[in-house]
Protein backbone atom coordinates (compact mmCIF):
# COMPACT_ATOMS: atom_id res chain seq x y z
CA UNK A 1 0.00 0.00 0.00
CA UNK A 2 1.29 3.35 -0.54
CA UNK A 3 0.39 6.43 1.20
CA UNK A 4 0.16 10.24 -0.59
CA UNK A 5 2.68 12.49 0.76
CA UNK A 6 2.38 16.67 0.20
CA UNK A 7 5.85 17.46 0.46
CA UNK A 8 7.35 21.07 -0.50
CA UNK A 9 4.19 22.07 -2.34
CA UNK A 10 3.97 18.59 -4.51
CA UNK A 11 2.32 15.29 -3.59
CA UNK A 12 4.60 12.07 -4.05
CA UNK A 13 3.23 8.22 -3.00
CA UNK A 14 5.69 6.51 -0.90
CA UNK A 15 5.02 2.79 0.75
CA UNK A 16 3.83 2.43 3.69
CA UNK A 17 5.77 -0.04 4.89
CA UNK A 18 8.98 1.69 5.07
CA UNK A 19 9.94 4.93 6.84
CA UNK A 20 8.65 8.23 5.73
CA UNK A 21 12.80 8.93 5.05
CA UNK A 22 13.40 6.09 2.90
CA UNK A 23 10.08 6.47 1.24
CA UNK A 24 11.05 9.79 0.10
CA UNK A 25 14.54 8.95 -0.78
CA UNK A 26 13.48 5.74 -2.44
CA UNK A 27 11.25 7.99 -5.37
CA UNK A 28 14.10 10.74 -5.31
CA UNK A 29 13.22 13.62 -2.89
CA UNK A 30 15.76 14.64 -0.24
CA UNK A 31 14.70 15.64 2.85
CA UNK A 32 17.50 16.80 5.62
CA UNK A 33 18.81 13.79 7.86
CA UNK A 34 21.98 12.44 9.19
CA UNK A 35 21.38 10.11 11.62
CA UNK A 36 18.65 7.45 10.33
CA UNK A 37 17.95 6.41 13.78
CA UNK A 38 15.71 9.15 15.19
CA UNK A 39 18.14 10.74 17.68
CA UNK A 40 19.79 14.05 16.07
CA UNK A 41 16.45 15.70 14.90
CA UNK A 42 17.72 16.56 11.92
CA UNK A 43 14.68 14.94 9.92
CA UNK A 44 11.91 16.59 12.51
CA UNK A 45 9.26 17.96 10.48
CA UNK A 46 5.35 19.27 11.24
CA UNK A 47 2.63 16.42 10.69
CA UNK A 48 -0.21 18.99 9.62
CA UNK A 49 -2.19 16.28 8.14
CA UNK A 50 -2.93 12.60 8.47
CA UNK A 51 -1.06 10.11 11.18
CA UNK A 52 1.89 8.22 11.23
CA UNK A 53 3.41 5.62 13.75
CA UNK A 54 6.68 6.20 15.35
CA UNK A 55 8.99 3.20 16.18
CA UNK A 56 11.26 5.47 18.15
CA UNK A 57 11.16 9.37 19.54
CA UNK A 58 13.99 9.21 21.52
CA UNK A 59 14.76 12.80 19.49
CA UNK A 60 11.65 14.24 20.80
CA UNK A 61 9.99 15.69 23.45
CA UNK A 62 7.09 15.82 25.05
CA UNK A 63 6.24 18.97 23.87
CA UNK A 64 7.47 18.05 20.01
CA UNK A 65 5.13 15.45 20.12
CA UNK A 66 2.08 17.69 21.29
CA UNK A 67 2.94 20.12 18.58
CA UNK A 68 3.03 17.24 15.94
CA UNK A 69 6.69 16.91 15.75
CA UNK A 70 7.59 13.94 13.80
CA UNK A 71 10.68 12.43 12.63
CA UNK A 72 10.87 11.56 9.11
CA UNK A 73 13.06 8.52 9.81
CA UNK A 74 11.85 6.30 12.55
CA UNK A 75 7.93 6.79 11.14
CA UNK A 76 5.76 5.34 9.23
CA UNK A 77 2.44 6.48 7.28
CA UNK A 78 -0.84 5.08 8.66
CA UNK A 79 -3.03 7.28 6.78
CA UNK A 80 -3.70 7.66 3.18
CA UNK A 81 -2.59 11.05 2.86
CA UNK A 82 -0.25 13.04 5.05
CA UNK A 83 0.80 16.68 4.45
CA UNK A 84 4.05 17.91 6.16
CA UNK A 85 5.78 21.25 7.30
CA UNK A 86 9.41 21.80 7.40
CA UNK A 87 10.70 23.13 10.80
CA UNK A 88 12.33 26.33 10.38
Amino acid sequence: MKTRVKWQERWVEVKREKSLLHGLLEIGVEPPFRCEFGHCGSCRMRLTAGSVVHDDVAGLTEADRKANIILLCSCRPLSTSIELEPME
